[in-house]
């Protein structure tokens, strides 16, 4: 499903998904703050430092080809303990609960 769809219906998401005891996996972990179970995806923070390094080494250099494609490299597993707890979910020890 796109994006927008997700987020613009995520509490009927979570709604249905909670009655079935489904739990809700994603790489967004904004949503783990709305209800969803575990997420496994970037640190917006560290992302946006990563791309302030980069403009900042374009501007140095001038060499866009040079400074290149980078994906995230700060991702962060969390989960919400209290959802994870209604379903009989054990989160990985490396897991942070938000």
């Amino acid at each position: 499903m796109p994006d927008n769809l997700v987020f613009a219906s995520f509490e009927v998401i979570l709604k249905e998904t909670l009655e079935k005891k489904v739990p809700i996996v994603t790489s967004e972990i904004g949503l783990v703050k709305r209800g969803a179970t575990i997420a496994y995806g970037a640190d917006f923070y560290m992302w946006g430092y990563q791309a302030g390094e980069a403009a900042a080494e374009y501007f140095d250099t001038g060499d866009l080809v040079a400074v290149g494609l980078r994906p995230v490299k700060v991702r962060k597993l969390v989960h919400n303990a209290q959802r994870a707890q209604e379903l009989g979910f054990t989160p990985p020890a490396e897991s942070q609960p938000m």
